[in-house]
């Protein structure tokens, strides 16, 4: 809990220290708009000075104690220079009240998830949004990461977990992400309340608060949620600069489409929609006066993401990697791993065919989100079986839809709807994940608050009303039931959170065994990815992830061992804990530990053709030569020792 607290007082520095660098642009702004957009600001930048210091010589070590100071300092100048507005407390009226409460109490079953450890369903959180930041910080030093490709995405988000890990381990990394949640909840609220009014905003707020997505990753260390914000607000602000004409948003709206280019390739999409649908109105209006603007903002953007791209390109030789690798040849990829990527991502959602996407599914994709979204969920999208906390809910999609069939809309609206409207086919196209809408979600709960503002009827707004509510209810019932109620005994101390970690994660064990064992120097994971609980250095060993083990090259497990041990591993695990029994009985079996089949003819050719199958015979012929042995393991799953060749 300390940890969090930390990660609280250390936000609010950098919030004070961004309004005071940007007083100029956010003078004008509601208070609580200020207070949220400069808290999301301010963590945006020093997550990304974070990594770009840390690449400088032994620069974690030194780069967070003196970073930190430049934040005390910069919020201590913002207050005696009085560039800090007074907080406006605006108790609301009626059934309005429920506002503010509902998005408290989210935050709260945040704060539980956040104090919790994170469990096989937090996924990627253990997988590397934690474990880069952890590698970095036992390393004193950024640099590449081997096999962990996302090492290389764009950082500005996961940049604040070596901040969180360096003085409150996990819980104090994922408590960004419940002040990122609170400090975008205050900012829209503030923004909507200045340029639509109170009433709407307070309902925008539980519209937000209640996207399933939101709520359950506010617990977790993913960065969707604060890439949404920075999307939107950059939509917002670019809109608002379009319709207006003010020159301070385009200002914002750059800096947010920075930080939202800096946090997840994604944000290249809403540069792209936006920027096209901004020529489009332009071009109808036959007024460019706007154009001047918007290219002051795109620079802007661009240029706060650039250190980014410009990072993996010095790593990788691909700005994007590894994406595109059709256009940036990368020696770190190739046209198979591309392949098997890419097809993963196809997975998800609806109108896949053998000639590409059937564009006539993209209604049935966009409306799904609401009444199918396990297909656009991890695990089991192409079943459905996919998490519901992962998807965008019912009230995002129809907030956006009835607004626009209805007529609610005003310019900014308008603006808003054409490039949600082409950000969807671009979604619909490269990737159905739900996560991924966030940075169309969010403005959808926007374009109804301005409905709601622009009805005077209330027979006519108790439609858009009805369905937060409803979506709200929904989703704090969800959370609750999938992922807090589980937590709440080992937050309140009734479980221990080993003992938690053990229950909820299959690699748990056998981490705490490889972690205590002093002839483990290096360890090659197989079908196992949580590499963040391990406190030794690791990789990730499919051929899937990288080209650092050879496996093209290598005929069989004398030449597979040889291998492992020149690259320094004493060591391999293999994680059992999701294959299938009769899977495991026959490899065993070719191992000649139970039983005795080895691979051989013509089984043995068609799987040493096959990269993601070569793997396992090449280790079941290293076990059968004596090569590699295998031990004892307390976990589920296997542990290699290897051995160097006789004499």
């Amino acid at each position: 809990m300390l940890g969090a607290l930390i990660s609280a007082v250390f936000a609010v520095a950098c919030g004070c220290a961004a309004q005071g660098l940007l007083h100029r642009w956010m003078k004008e702004l509601d208070p609580g708009e200020r207070w949220g957009l400069g808290g999301l600001i301010g963590l945006g930048a020093f997550g990304t000075l974070s990594v770009f210091v840390g690449l400088l010589p032994n620069g974690v070590a030194w780069g967070l104690p003196a970073l930190a100071g430049v934040a005390v300092v910069g919020a201590i100048a913002a207050w005696q220079g009085k560039k800090l507005p007074s907080p406006s407390v605006q108790i609301p009226k009626g059934w309005a009240i429920l506002s503010p409460v509902y998005a408290v109490l989210i935050g709260l079953l945040g704060l539980v998830g956040a104090l919790a450890p994170s469990t096989t369903m937090d996924w990627d959180s253990l997988a590397y949004h934690l474990a880069a930041p952890k590698i970095w910080l036992l390393d004193g030093q950024v640099g590449p990461i081997q096999a962990m490709h996302h090492s290389n995405f764009p950082f500005a988000i996961d940049g604040l977990y070596l901040y969180g890990l360096w003085w409150g381990g996990e819980a104090g990394a994922k408590a960004f992400s419940v002040i990122i949640f609170g400090a975008g909840a205050l900012a829209l609220f503030g923004h909507l309340r200045r340029t639509v009014g109170a009433s709407a905003a307070w309902w925008a707020v539980p519209a937000f608060a209640s996207i399933p997505v939101v709520a359950w990753e506010s617990g977790t260390a993913y960065v969707d949620v604060g890439h949404g914000l920075f999307a939107a607000f950059a939509l917002l602000y670019g809109s608002e600069a379009m319709t207006t004409k003010r020159a301070g948003c385009w200002a914002l709206a750059g800096i947010c489409l920075g930080f939202c280019l800096g946090s997840k390739h994604t944000g290249l999409h809403i540069g792209l929609a936006f920027g096209a649908a901004s020529l489009v109105v332009m071009a109808l209006r036959r007024d460019f006066s706007t154009l001047k603007g918007l290219g002051l903002a795109a620079g802007l953007g661009l240029s706060l993401a650039a250190p980014w791209y410009a990072k993996s390109y010095a790593f990788t030789g691909n700005p994007v990697f590894p994406f595109l690798h059709s256009v940036f040849q990368s020696p770190e990829w190739d046209d198979w791993r591309a392949e098997i990527y890419a097809n993963e991502q196809q997975t998800f959602g609806v109108g896949r065919t053998e000639e590409g996407r059937d564009f006539l599914q993209i209604g049935h994709a966009v409306l799904g989100l609401a009444y199918q979204p396990g297909r656009y969920v991890n695990p089991g999208q192409t079943q459905g079986l996919g998490f519901p906390t992962g998807a965008v809910g019912a009230a995002a999609v129809l907030l956006a839809l009835i607004p626009a069939a209805m007529g609610w809309v005003n310019r900014r609206s308008q603006l808003l709807l054409g490039a949600m409207g082409l950000g969807m086919i671009l979604w619909f196209i490269l990737s159905q994940q739900s996560r991924y809408l966030t940075i169309w979600a969010i403005p959808a709960c926007a374009v109804g608050a301005v409905a709601l503002g622009l009805l005077d009827k209330a027979s006519l707004r108790r439609p858009l009303q009805g369905l937060i509510a409803l979506q709200a209810a929904y989703t704090l019932y969800l959370i609750h039931a999938t992922t807090t109620s589980s937590q709440i005994a080992v937050v309140m101390g009734g479980m221990p959170a080993s003992e938690y970690r053990r229950q909820t994660t299959s690699f748990a064990v056998a981490a705490e065994e490889i972690n205590t064992r002093e002839d483990i120097k290096r360890i090659a994971l197989y079908d196992e990815v949580f590499g963040f609980l391990l406190d030794k250095p690791y990789l990730w060993a499919n051929p899937g992830h990288s080209r650092v083990i050879p496996y093209e090259t290598l005929e069989d497990g004398e030449m597979y061992a040889d291998a492992m041990l020149e690259l320094g591993f004493s060591h391999a695990y293999i994680s059992t804990a999701f294959t299938a029994p009769v899977d495991l009985e026959r490899w065993l079996a070719a191992m000649g530990v139970q039983g005795d089949q080895p691979y051989q003819g013509e089984d043995r050719q068609a799987q040493m053709q096959n990269l993601d199958l070569k793997w396992r015979v090449l280790i079941a012929e290293a076990v059968r030569s004596g090569r590699a042995v295998l031990e004892p393991s307390a976990g589920r799953g296997l542990i290699l020792r290897f051995t160097p060749r006789a004499g």
